[in-house]
């Protein structure tokens, strides 16, 4: 006998499969263009943050206690919910700061030449 859980993340993944086009037409519609259209998770031992970009509220588990995923701690006027918020929000910044520098950095040795080709430069050291 198998057993299935459905999850926050299962369903978004069954959406995006099954109405990619309708959720396509509200971006357009939120004046969401491509680049804004993405999340950001953190999943702790205890905790599951999810960032959208935007003015979408962000969503935190308990996934000790709500392992489904179905109460959002976020609305929740709790200060200790914000504190647990502002913290995970820093984890996925200094992580997205860190590789954004990573990508820049080996971005910084291609070069475009006039038939747009990409190459890489060797360094002269």
């Amino acid at each position: 006998m198998f057993t299935f859980a459905v999850t926050l993340n299962t369903l978004i993944f069954l959406a995006l499969l099954l109405y990619k086009d309708t959720m396509l037409k509200w971006a357009v519609q939120q004046g969401l263009k491509p680049s804004q259209c993405t999340i950001s998770v953190l999943r702790g031992k205890r905790y599951k943050l999810v960032l959208f970009c935007k003015d979408i509220p962000p969503l935190l588990f308990d996934l000790l206690e709500d392992p489904k995923e179905t109460i959002n701690l976020a609305f929740k006027d709790d200060p200790k919910c914000s504190h647990i918020i502002a913290k995970m929000t820093k984890k996925i910044l200094d992580w997205r700061i860190q590789y954004a520098n990573a990508a820049t950095r080996s971005m910084s040795k291609l070069k475009i030449v006039k038939d747009g080709e990409i190459t890489h430069i060797r360094s002269r050291i």
